[in-house]
């Protein structure tokens, strides 16, 4: 009776691999924390280092672990006070254990699996997500929702939220030169991360449904109404 989807861009792929348009299909928004400004925890001084958080499934050939690496490797990174905090856990574990060190990335920390968005939004100042593929990124919303910027791939509706360079960066494609591109423009405007957090915070509650969980159960309730009626 009824399609529902996280994305436009998901919505387009599978009309295309059906070859029809699908026209009781319907894009929803995952849901998001819902936090009062007064509890959001305060944005984190960058000190000796500016961090990043990769909050995502160590699953490689999905989030793109592996083409960060490669950008990080560069030698201007290697020279650069960025510190990138991985968040996760996953099939790849041990593969990217293996690939850091292949890489010798000194600034890639592997923190491990965390139940607390507060403590990953505490200790980072921004997002990164290199995906291959995505529907809607929960890490993403979380991340805009604790007013981070984000560098992400151009996957789902990356597009609908971020204001690339506003609000936050985005990689035309999962490359390492489209990454690299998109992590040298938020370098040099690494100074106004805070505010684009800010601002990522506010296209969220402008873009999404502030209770996108109630608003879909308000969906499937009035659907039923009308299969019964």
């Amino acid at each position: 009776k009824k399609v529902y989807f996280v994305s436009e861009q998901n919505k387009k792929i599978l009309e295309t691999q059906f070859a029809t348009k699908l026209t009781n299909a319907e894009v929803i928004s995952n849901p998001f924390p819902l936090l009062p400004a007064l509890k959001l925890p305060s944005f984190p001084k960058h000190n000796d280092f500016y961090t990043i958080a990769f909050v995502a499934s160590l699953s490689a050939n999905h989030k793109g672990h592996d083409l960060l690496f490669e950008v990080l490797s560069q030698t201007k990174w290697r020279e650069r006070n960025l510190m990138v905090n991985l968040y996760g856990h996953g099939p790849h574990d041990n593969y990217l254990r293996q690939l850091k060190e292949y890489y010798r990335l000194d600034k890639v920390n592997f923190v491990g699996f965390s139940n607390s968005l507060d403590d990953i939004w505490s200790s980072n100042q921004a997002m990164i997500l290199c995906s291959r593929f995505e529907g809607q990124s929960l890490a993403l919303l979380e991340a805009m929702s604790y007013n981070r910027m984000a560098v992400v791939t151009d996957m789902g509706d990356a597009r609908e939220l971020i204001d690339d360079g506003v609000n936050g960066f985005i990689a035309d494609a999962p490359t390492v030169k489209h990454i690299d591109e998109a992590l040298e423009r938020a370098w040099t405007m690494r100074d106004n991360w805070e505010q684009m957090g800010i601002l990522a915070g506010k296209k969220l509650l402008d873009t999404k449904p502030a209770d996108p969980i109630q608003t879909l159960v308000d969906k499937l309730l009035h659907l039923t109404s009308s299969l019964n009626s």
